[in-house]
């Protein structure tokens, strides 16, 4: 089946959506085309199940390693609120404002290549506070 951008692990991904109605596990590093293809084919419940999965790594990566887990929800952020995928997003931020401190000293360049909005929220939310 030619399906135009889309890879095949992320073509696989989505056949087992479609047939199970659920999403095996999926990465944080390898989530976006999921999103993006979700997003495009309005499949909001996929969007939710690979949220949900997305989310379960996350957490577990902020328990053995914090500084790939902030990596993960920087790079994250931008593309998750442009694919809908509205939990992640709230989630990636919610981290980055308890992670400030250490986001600022791993990647001061990336805080400030986020979008303005996102920066000003980070710098409300922070923690601990200024």
């Amino acid at each position: 089946i030619v399906f135009p951008g889309v890879r095949e692990y992320t073509f696989h991904k989505l056949l087992c959506y479609l047939y199970t109605d659920e999403v095996p596990a999926i990465s944080s590093a390898r989530c976006l085309n999921l999103l993006e293809l979700a997003n495009r084919l309005c499949l909001p419940r996929l969007v939710n199940l690979v949220e949900s999965r997305v989310i379960e790594d996350l957490e577990r990566l902020s328990q053995n390693d914090g500084n790939e887990a902030v990596e993960n929800c920087l790079r994250l952020l931008e593309p998750c609120k442009l694919h809908n995928a509205d939990q992640l997003a709230e989630w990636c931020m919610n981290h980055l404002c308890v992670n400030y401190n250490k986001l600022c000293k791993m990647s001061p360049r990336s805080v400030r290549l986020l979008h303005p909005e996102n920066q000003e929220y980070l710098n409300e939310h922070r923690w601990p506070p200024v």
